[in-house]
């Protein structure tokens, strides 16, 4: 068994309407990184990456709320890019953390990137694997965006009917048809935590309201953004940036890619050492073939304490 079996550990934060669960790999003393996980995926996100870190590591990858293990927002309470980077400072503030690193995939790095613009000083190192959202409305659309969101909050504030399934193989398969970017591996290690046994079938623990954002736009709680205020956040970016994108993606994982372009730019400005890479897998690289993910990360890691040894 290695160290980071025998450290996996787990935490419980608290926040006003309930918890938000977490999975922890490595020694407290280690060097601290939050993981952030993608739209209706969970903490086991990171199971295959988690080892394959510098040992000195200490990583803290968190449900959000509505996912995995944590606590459902109360009903009428949205889940928006902006909510979570709030649920990431809450347990900032809980882990008493005033320094530490950032590693995000997917909508995970979308909420990594806003976080280490709103709070710079914070950021040691920000890890983006393959970054997505906030998605973007026009300016001129905005007002229209802000309307419908607002409405489907409203009629959709009381809907909490959790799917069910008679075995966990039958979610496995459903799962894998929604993603079919991820091997049967991957799709087994994200249902261990999205599902657990109600009343003698399997229940999907994922927020249903959160199912309502087909297509990342407004529907449900998915509430988009401009790019003039993403950029304007991601601008205050200053640690290193490491950018891992996967080279066979589904259209669907690149669209709006102009606008995501746009963002590297801007990052690329404003970072203290920035890294982009493209490696051969898909948008679940990070869990498919986590050990290219991880080459990349590692040699980044030590390519930034060089960087920084010659200040």
């Amino acid at each position: 068994m290695g160290k980071y079996e025998q450290e996996l550990t787990s935490a419980c934060f608290q926040v006003p309407w309930g918890v938000i669960e977490a999975k922890c790999w490595g020694s407290e003393s280690g060097k601290p990184f939050i993981g952030l996980h993608g739209w209706l995926d969970n903490a086991n996100t990171f199971d295959k990456l988690a080892p394959l870190l510098p040992k000195d590591t200490y990583l803290v990858v968190i449900d959000f709320p509505g996912h995995g293990r944590s606590s459902l927002r109360p009903p009428g309470v949205p889940y928006t890019f902006l909510d979570w980077v709030i649920d990431v400072k809450r347990v900032i503030t809980q882990l008493k953390w005033t320094r530490f690193s950032l590693i995000g995939h997917s909508m995970g790095a979308g909420v990594a990137a806003l976080y280490s613009g709103v709070f710079p000083d914070e950021i040691e190192k920000l890890i983006l694997l393959e970054y997505r959202g906030p998605s973007v409305a026009e300016e001129k659309d905005a007002s229209s965006f802000l309307v419908a969101f607002t409405k489907n909050i409203i009629s959709n504030q009381l809907k909490n009917n959790f799917k069910v399934f008679p075995d966990v193989k039958s979610v496995m398969h459903k799962i894998l048809q929604a993603n079919p970017e991820l091997t049967e591996e991957s799709a087994r290690i994200l249902t261990e935590r999205k599902v657990h046994e109600v009343d003698g079938v399997v229940a999907l623990r994922t927020e249903p309201r959160l199912r309502l954002a087909r297509g990342r736009d407004v529907c449900g709680n998915y509430l988009v953004l401009t790019q003039s205020l993403v950029i304007s956040v991601i601008s205050h970016i200053k640690c290193p940036v490491l950018v891992v994108r996967g080279l066979k993606c589904n259209p669907l994982f690149r669209f709006q890619d102009e606008y995501m372009r746009e963002r590297f730019n801007i990052m690329k400005k404003s970072a203290s050492f920035y890294e982009y890479w493209e490696v051969d897998g898909n948008h679940c690289v990070h869990l498919n073939n986590a050990g290219i993910v991880a080459e990349k990360i590692n040699n980044f890691l030590i390519r930034c304490d060089i960087s920084k040894s010659k200040l």
